[in-house]
């Protein structure tokens, strides 16, 4: 048996604390929001494919991580999220 819960949201929380736990747990859903935003508005062409690709599995393990894994072993959910925090910072 595990022990870890199998929700990621749940184990920020249970292992950092409501406010680090809160903080990480907002990167992720902005990350999140913000390339299927970006996925939205490049739905006609694909000039950006490794952006496309990325958030593609970006997807994948944010769903793999409602279900499996512990934290440290969700390497796709933090590749993730910090390249779309990278792309945004760019972009400004």
């Amino acid at each position: 048996m595990t022990r870890y819960p199998h929700n990621m949201f749940l184990e920020l929380f249970i292992r950092f604390g409501f406010v680090l736990g809160g903080v990480l747990a907002i990167a992720i859903l902005v990350s999140t929001w913000r390339s299927l935003r970006w996925l939205y508005s490049q739905s006609d062409s694909r000039t950006d494919s490794i952006s496309f690709i990325i958030t593609l599995l970006g997807l994948f393990g944010l769903v793999v991580s409602q279900f499996n894994l512990a934290l440290e072993f969700n390497r796709t959910q933090w590749l993730f999220t910090a390249f779309w925090f990278a792309k945004s910072a760019g972009r400004r």
